[in-house]
């Protein structure tokens, strides 16, 4: 969704439902993740069920905690 919230707003609401910021521009829900691909200096990109654009990057700063609650 286009919104002119900063996704910090967003992100303190919908944290505890599911949601992750992986990437300064994008959120995702965790359970809509289908596809998570390796990427380089050891990020990834995460293919999400709903959304036909391109992969979505998950930041050097995020990957950790991504890594984490996907259990990978």
């Amino acid at each position: 969704y286009l919104t002119t919230e900063p996704l910090n707003h967003y992100e303190e609401i919908l944290s505890s439902y599911g949601f992750f910021r992986c990437h300064r521009n994008f959120m995702i829900g965790l359970e809509a993740v289908t596809e998570v691909i390796p990427w380089f200096n050891n990020t990834y990109q995460v293919k999400v069920s709903g959304y036909l654009g391109a992969e979505i990057p998950v930041s050097r700063r995020n990957v950790k905690v991504f890594k984490e609650l996907l259990q990978l």
